[in-house]
């Protein structure tokens, strides 16, 4: 194959013997790609890079090239906009195969971190923007429930709201700026985070480490805590 260039969101990054990096990225032309960058290790994650690499048919590709064109910066002014940015990277790394593209998945994860940077967003719409994002990251998959009676399975809390059928229903159909708009009771909001918690276990089969550290951050640390040297690698 000839050499190809690409624009993602890196997922994932580790060091590789030296001055390597291994990276997984989420790219707009090719849905997941896995590559190793020789010669630099200032890349973190998440970051918006632009790469040229030389395909592999065992899918470890050798990137030549790899231009930052967003750092997400102000991600490090807030430990609860960073950890949900990784806990959004983490998520899609998981769950997505190599090589398969969708870019509306793409464009769903590059907007949802751009929007964690905004200097103005709260806590509490942090918390629900974690909500909306899962809804619409299995929806794409193709893994979210079709009808109202399915959810009930993943409901822990016995029977489920019809409320919380409504509003799962609602914040997969609607835009992600819609759905921070809509006013949802505590009750009903825990229906859905069970709903929620019940599908990423199925399809993940374990915990994922930046769903830990989001879960530190919530009982422990304000909103507004400095962030800087948490990203991940």
């Amino acid at each position: 194959m000839a050499i190809q260039k690409a624009e993602g969101v890196v997922l994932k990054r580790k060091h590789f013997r030296e001055k390597s990096l291994l990276l997984s990225l989420y790219t707009y032309q090719f849905g997941k790609i896995n590559g190793i960058l020789k010669g630099k290790t200032s890349i973190q994650s998440p970051a918006y890079v632009e790469v040229v690499f030389y395909p592999h048919k065992k899918g470890l590709h050798f990137i030549s090239e790899c231009s930052l064109k967003d750092s997400f910066t102000n991600l490090n002014k807030s430990l609860l906009a960073l950890g949900a940015a990784n806990y959004f990277s983490e998520l899609v790394d998981e769950l997505t195969f190599p090589e398969q593209r969708n870019r509306r998945l793409f464009n769903l994860l590059f907007v949802a971190i751009s929007f964690l940077t905004k200097e103005d967003i709260s806590g509490p719409d942090i918390r629900r923007f974690i909500s909306i994002f899962e809804i619409k990251l299995l929806g794409l998959l193709g893994v979210f429930p079709s009808s109202g009676h399915h959810f009930h399975t993943w409901c822990g809390s016995g029977s489920i709201l019809p409320g919380t059928v409504a509003s799962l229903c609602y914040l997969k159909r609607e835009d992600m700026k819609k759905g921070l708009l809509l006013k949802i009771s505590p009750q009903i909001n825990r229906q859905i985070r069970e709903v929620l918690k019940g599908l990423l276990s199925l399809h993940l089969q374990k915990r994922l480490k930046s769903e830990e550290f989001l879960e530190k951050i919530s009982e422990g640390y304000p909103d507004t805590q400095k962030a800087t040297g948490v990203r991940k690698g």
